[in-house]
């Protein structure tokens, strides 16, 4: 029998190796994920493994289980092949309102006044910016499954398509095949969720990636990830159409900061929500740091001992490979996503409202007759503000809602309070900035720019070294 495993787990079957891309497992409203094929006729079975093709070698090696949601793992792959596209059919759509705008082709119905020391002429205010922008953007992101150049490197291994479903021995051999696919596989992207280590076989797809084939790329993928993204950027959206209409409703630049403030409320629904987001990342750390197989759960006998053998053998005991799941294994995954809330893109795409709610106003500010110093004071004060300095807002608010993510009581009412708590140094941090940048714009004053650039920078510095500091306090006691 062992000898039967190490042959497995050690041989590509290239027989039964099969592929599909990722862009292909996503389309169609990504039903391929939504359900698992457990719950799947034989016919609808048999229709996922045909849209499967054989291969000789794969990209991606995805892991995960059927026993976590499925629109949550939908959302997060969605996210992480197709938010490039996104952003780009969001570029296009501004431009293309931005070109409409100036060319008097679409109506501009609000007002905005800007009320400036050298400008205060009522300008012409259009949403098209925000409404082709946001359309783009969703618009992108579902059409990203479609696009065969938008990421050619993404065959992937699916256990849903890729074993075959309605044939028990064709099943079995898949699954016991899985250690020789893992071997010419040059990525194994971990789908985390709260019940993934608590699955022998998705613990057994990582000792033996790890182990047989240590040149691969590891990449850990928690759904909440994609869902904290989603949260900051339907707060940013709303925000921002709340500010355009209230700023151009032809109120004066009194309304500025007050406005400001009562369009950051979605915030508070969305600071909630990511505190209960960070306990699933609690969660995470802590499931390294108790990491015990004996405990991992399966319901067939017969495949426990197979990964149980094929686990002694490659780590030389069961305790032997615990110890590595929270040594080495837990340092090598959790460091990375310990503090970060994903890739750049991601940043561009929480930011991109507010970047074309700035665009609308430089518009007005255009077509309202402002001069050019005018309008790029405004431009880049309000960069400043409402970009980076809110920027390093959404930061703080990442680091106090993981810092204090769990309640500290029971108590629905302190749950609440302590959200509430974190909301306002948010708000704070976001009213304060903006003052300053509306300030140097409305009193003309450039030679502000400077000094409240130098602050900005301090505090997002400060920001940036608070996290890492905890996170690095969260690693180290979680190793110890």
């Amino acid at each position: 029998f062992q000898s039967h495993v190490s042959d497995r787990i050690r041989e590509t079957d290239l027989e039964i190796l099969r592929g599909i891309t990722l862009r292909e497992s996503l389309c169609r409203g990504a039903s391929m994920w939504r359900k698992n094929p457990e719950h799947l006729s034989v016919r609808a079975r048999e229709a996922l493994f045909q849209k499967s093709q054989l291969v000789k070698h794969l990209d991606i090696f995805v892991s995960h289980t059927w026993a976590s949601g499925g629109w949550s793992k939908a959302l997060s792959l969605l996210m992480q092949s197709g938010c490039g596209v996104a952003l780009i059919f969001w570029f296009f759509g501004i431009v293309l309102a931005a070109l409409l705008c100036h060319a008097d082709i679409l109506p501009m119905p609000l007002r905005y006044a800007p009320g400036t020391e050298r400008f205060s002429e009522a300008c012409p205010l259009g949403p098209w910016v925000m409404i082709l922008g946001t359309f783009g953007t969703l618009v992108g992101l579902m059409l990203s499954p479609y696009c065969p150049r938008c990421n050619p490197m993404d065959m992937c291994f699916i256990d849903a398509a890729c074993v075959q479903q309605t044939d028990e021995t064709m099943m079995k051999r898949g699954i016991h095949g899985i250690g020789g696919f893992l071997l010419v596989s040059k990525e194994l992207r971990i789908i985390w969720s709260p019940v993934y280590l608590t699955r022998l076989w998705c613990v057994f797809e990582i000792a033996t990636y790890k182990k047989l084939n240590p040149d691969g790329a590891v990449v850990l993928a928690p759904i909440f990830l994609e869902t904290v993204v989603v949260l900051f950027y339907a707060s940013n959206l709303l925000g921002a159409v709340a500010y355009l209409f209230i700023r151009g409703s032809g109120a004066g630049s009194y309304v500025a900061i007050p406005a400001l403030l009562l369009c950051c409320l979605p915030y508070l629904i969305t600071i909630h929500y990511l505190r209960k987001n960070y306990v699933q990342k609690h969660r995470l750390f802590a499931q390294f740091e108790n990491f015990d197989l004996d405990l991992v759960e399966c319901s067939n006998e017969s495949d426990r001992n197979f990964v149980h053998t094929a686990i002694t053998q490659l780590y030389g005991s069961n305790e032997g490979f615990t110890s590595y799941v929270k040594g080495a294994l837990r340092e090598e995954l959790l460091r990375p996503i310990a503090g970060s809330v994903g890739p750049e893109r991601y940043a561009l795409l929480i930011e991109s409202p507010i970047l074309s709610m700035l665009l609308e106003f430089c518009i007005a500010l255009w077509k309202g007759g402002a001069l050019p110093d005018v309008i790029l004071l405004y431009a880049v004060s309000l960069v400043l503000g409402l970009l980076f300095h809110h920027r390093t807002a959404i930061s703080l608010a990442i680091l106090l809602s993981d810092h204090f993510a769990e309640p500290a009581c029971s108590s629905i009412c302190v749950d609440l309070l302590q959200t509430f708590l974190i909301f306002l140094v948010f708000l704070l941090h976001v009213a304060l900035g903006t003052a300053l940048c509306q300030g140097a714009f409305f009193t003309n004053q450039w030679l502000l720019l400077p000094g409240i650039s130098i602050l900005f920078a301090v505090a997002h510095f400060a920001v940036i070294w608070l996290q890492r500091k905890s996170n690095s306090r969260r690693l180290t006691s979680t190793a110890s």
